[in-house]
């Protein structure tokens, strides 16, 4: 007896056909009345949402809400007052949530850029509570350029100014007079000292202790603490190389 084999491929695929779903018949009205007696004509339904439906008719194509539909349409398209305000109550939510994370994003941004910085200087003398550098230099900014560590391709170098003196408020351990120092801080305020012919001097304070200035200036602007945190390390985290290269 002759037997006519489907390959296993061509069986799945027959059933598929054999048992696929017919696809559902758009949803249509001769004429559809608004609430406010505008009528639409050769109204076709695109697609049904929580609190509105969206439909072609013979002027065009148009979002209708749930507002402007009938209580007999709302409840054939299967829009409801419940669904309406479920769904737009979280609209709400992610409009508020989006724009607080808009909000955050750019002022983190600022406060990295404006309030934090990288210093590096010669410690010109060993303080209990920090070191008083001279020599210093201020990261301002990046400029990019083909040359420099890398010929040939873009490399990102340093912009600095320059400070005669600074305090930075950081664990001296370890620290000695001449010793080269480097940190990533944020801008203090200002710090007084008497000099060595007894005259009281001002010059900027910079905080090396970078988690504690995070948390202050994150929770003065609503902002996660561990986030200010994460980006002025990444921002100011560079090889030192760079941060040394002489500008043009």
């Amino acid at each position: 007896m002759f037997r006519f084999l489907i390959p296993p491929c061509l069986s799945f695929i027959l059933f598929g056909m054999l048992h696929a779903q017919p696809e559902k018949e758009p949803i249509r009205f001769a004429a559809l009345r608004l609430i406010g007696d505008q009528i639409l004509h050769d109204v076709t339904v695109r697609k049904i949402m929580p609190d509105a439906v969206s439909v072609i008719h013979s002027s065009g194509v148009v979002t209708i809400p749930f507002e402007k539909l009938s209580p007999e349409d709302s409840k054939t398209l299967g829009i409801s007052k419940e669904s309406t305000t479920k769904a737009r109550e979280e609209k709400e939510a992610k409009r508020k949530a989006d724009a607080e994370s808009t909000r955050q994003s750019e002022l983190l941004d600022t406060l990295a850029s404006s309030f934090f910085t990288r210093v590096r200087g010669k410690v010109l003398q060993v303080m209990p509570k920090g070191i008083l550098l001279t020599d210093v230099k201020i990261l301002t900014g990046f400029y990019e350029t083909v040359e420099g560590l890398r010929p040939g391709m873009l490399t990102h170098l340093a912009r600095t100014r320059d400070l005669d003196k600074c305090f930075v408020l950081c664990d001296p351990s370890g620290l000695v007079d001449g010793a080269g120092y480097t940190a990533i801080v944020g801008n203090d305020g200002t710090y007084s000292y008497e000099n060595t012919l007894g005259a009281n001097v001002t010059t900027t304070l910079y905080n090396a202790y970078l988690p504690d200035i995070c948390a202050r200036q994150a929770h003065a602007y609503r902002l996660p603490p561990e986030n200010l945190l994460a980006l002025v390390k990444d921002r100011y985290d560079f090889k030192r190389e760079i941060f040394d290269t002489p500008l043009p």
